[in-house]
């Protein structure tokens, strides 16, 4: 780019606009594919996080509803309110799980 800049001063090139063009797009294509790169970095950690948090709040449900059933009558702190709002958001979980699964494996087989 140093030598186009100093070809322009000189006048020693007679096509530098068609040269300064190109360079200018070759620099935003670079540019271009390191900002995706980056991007997709930063998408992938997200999706990261996300799933290791998701398995974390399936497991601790898990956890808590069977502690809940296996303990004694007399242990036992939950409300049916409360079982009930469990069985639904593990079922919730379940369902967007599945979707998730279902529409990637749909779009991984429209890619091919």
């Amino acid at each position: 780019m140093l030598k186009k800049s100093l070809e322009n001063l000189l006048g020693t090139t007679s096509d530098s606009g068609d040269s300064d063009r190109k360079q200018d797009e070759e620099t935003y294509e670079e540019y271009e594919r390191v900002y995706i790169k980056k991007g997709i970095k930063q998408f992938f950690w997200i999706r990261f996080v996300m799933f290791w948090f998701a398995v974390l709040v399936v497991i601790t449900l898990a956890v808590i509803y069977t502690l809940h059933i296996t303990l004694p009558q007399d242990i036992r702190w939950l409300s049916a309110q409360d079982l009930d709002k469990m069985e639904r958001a593990s079922i919730s979980i379940f369902i967007g799980v599945l979707s998730a699964l279902i529409s990637s494996m749909v779009l991984e087989h429209k890619r091919k």
